[in-house]
């Protein structure tokens, strides 16, 4: 097994692992030069060879410790044939969704090559490198399908919610359903670390937190865990504050990706102990001098030392982060002491 799936696993390491969200993407030249050579986006997210070369670029460039299979959590609506497409500048938008009768069944033949390159970056990777594979979670994807495009406050989705409970209930178990077909299949054809993107929880009221965000989250697991029971499960609850608490212990994940606001000290201290953790680093220090990113890197690894922890950032990176400081980051991290976790 790869680095990442024992640090998570809690089995002994001697190493801290890393890898970085959204590490396949516009901040590598290379990664800009195969874009452009798409029509659309998803077009660009349906091309094996396309999904193949920009997946495995940061480990070519970086040796990371894990490839994270290159797609979107936008794919999802477009299997439930909902119109989906991307602005020039890659923002989405989608034909507004008001009832279940405009949607389809999940049809994973649309997206049959999300698989299929898995498959392949799976066999490149003889169990070298770990593989990860990803998915929005049924409320942060429901937010764009209802609301049309992400004006980062969701509020139309809300006042959906509000309007038509029982509809909006059709739809999230709806959603839940896909996104628990999705990964299954990325499972199935390789993937051993999947990571659910609650991207939008910090949209959520606390009132509805459980019913939209936890209790979906709990269904998806526990039903991937059914019928794969030796796979990670990463959740990431982006900035939503205390409800992080019951987010992580009631849902039934294996690992917790923590966003820029949230205390590593606090969560090691207050979580299940049978939750490992991930991230906390701000995207915005990659962009400053190098003393900064190592003082950050050393304060995380020393806070989190005898503990199960990846290294990471507390959301994706940034298109215009310089490639010198994410080397400088790696380089850091190689140099830290080790560490011994024990199970």
């Amino acid at each position: 097994m790869g680095k990442m799936y024992l640090t998570i696993s809690k089995k002994k390491t001697v190493y801290n692992p890393i890898w970085i969200m959204r590490q396949a993407g516009r901040y590598l030249p290379e990664y800009k030069k195969i874009r452009h050579q798409s029509k659309s986006f998803i077009e660009f997210c349906l091309s094996v060879k396309k999904i193949i070369r920009v997946t495995l670029q940061p480990l070519q460039r970086f040796d990371m410790d894990a490839a994270i299979i290159f797609s979107d959590i936008l794919i999802i609506p477009y299997a439930l044939n909902q119109k989906v497409f991307f602005n020039k500048n890659n923002k989405p938008n989608l034909k507004r969704i008001n009832s279940v009768l405009e949607l389809e069944a999940f049809d994973y033949g649309k997206i049959r090559n999300v698989y299929k390159s898995i498959f392949s970056v799976k066999e490149i990777l003889r169990g070298k490198k770990d593989l990860i594979g990803f998915v929005g979670g049924a409320w942060t994807v429901l937010c764009y399908m209802i609301n049309g495009k992400n004006n980062r406050t969701f509020n139309e989705t809300k006042r959906y919610a509000y309007n038509n409970p029982i509809e909006f209930n059709a739809l999230l178990t709806i959603l839940e359903n896909s996104v628990i077909e999705h990964l299954t299949r990325q499972i199935y054809f390789g993937t051993k670390i999947i990571q659910i993107f609650e991207s939008w929880s910090n949209k959520v009221p606390a009132n509805y937190f459980n019913s939209w965000v936890i209790n979906p989250t709990k269904r998806i697991v526990s039903s991937v865990r059914r019928i794969f029971d030796n796979v990670v499960i990463i959740g990431f609850p982006k900035e939503s504050g205390v409800m992080i608490y019951d987010y992580a212990n009631k849902t039934g994940i294996d690992c917790l990706s923590i966003d820029t606001k949230s205390p590593l000290r606090m969560l090691k201290n207050n979580l299940n102990k049978k939750v490992s953790l991930q991230g906390n680093l701000d995207p915005e220090l990659f962009k400053t001098e190098s003393v900064f990113v190592k003082s950050s890197i050393e304060k995380n690894l020393h806070e989190m030392r005898e503990t199960p922890y990846i290294l990471n950032l507390g959301e994706g990176i940034s298109p215009d982060t310089p490639i010198t400081n994410i080397e400088y980051l790696l380089e850091a991290i190689r140099k830290s002491k080790t560490k011994e976790v024990c199970t």
